[in-house]
């Protein structure tokens, strides 16, 4: 039960600049996320670099979601935070507290720095597409097997979702009396 990566893409309709990742909180309780990083390990390697920091004193509600996004990347919503970085199509992605503990990972390539259990299929074509944490949409991103391959579904144009948006509150998503922070 902690903030997951439940939405990624390393490539979209304007190329391999054109990139996402989204953050789930499934937990009854706000968490304190400001100062929390994402890395990126190299494709098929080992090199890891950090994409971004997630400014100071942000909180993200039980049931809401947090959206980084590539300068380049094309939505139809503001997203919380816009990244300079590159993802690489054949590596990972972790989520780090502010402690530097790894509190989620993802990865495209088995012999990449970070992923859980079995690595998803790289991301190749310019198109609108990503994968989603499950069981997705209406009924949350909140499964955490520790292996990639059986967290993630492939998905196409779907609907992102920012701090903005509104709490999701499907199967699995802790449904206890929300505890609310400043934002």
């Amino acid at each position: 039960a902690s903030v997951v990566i439940s939405e990624f893409r390393t490539r979209g309709t304007h190329g391999e600049e054109d990139e996402i990742i989204e953050l789930f909180n499934p937990t009854s309780g706000s968490v304190l996320i400001g100062g929390w990083q994402a890395w990126r390990s190299s494709g098929c390697g080992v090199v890891a670099s950090p994409l971004f920091t997630i400014p100071a004193n942000t909180w993200l509600p039980p049931g809401h979601h947090f959206l980084a996004a590539s300068a380049d990347a094309s939505l139809t919503i503001t997203p919380d935070l816009v990244y300079t970085g590159q993802l690489y199509d054949n590596g990972g992605l972790a989520l780090l507290d502010a402690f530097d503990q790894v509190v989620d990972q993802v990865g495209m390539c088995s012999s990449t720095l970070y992923h859980e259990g079995s690595s998803l299929p790289p991301l190749s074509a310019d198109l609108n597409q990503g994968y989603e944490r499950k069981p997705g949409g209406s009924g949350g991103s909140c499964l955490d097997t520790d292996d990639n391959l059986a967290d993630f579904s492939f998905i196409t144009a779907n609907l992102r979702q920012n701090l903005d948006g509104p709490a999701v509150w499907g199967r699995g998503v802790s449904r206890a009396r929300p505890s609310l922070a400043p934002r």
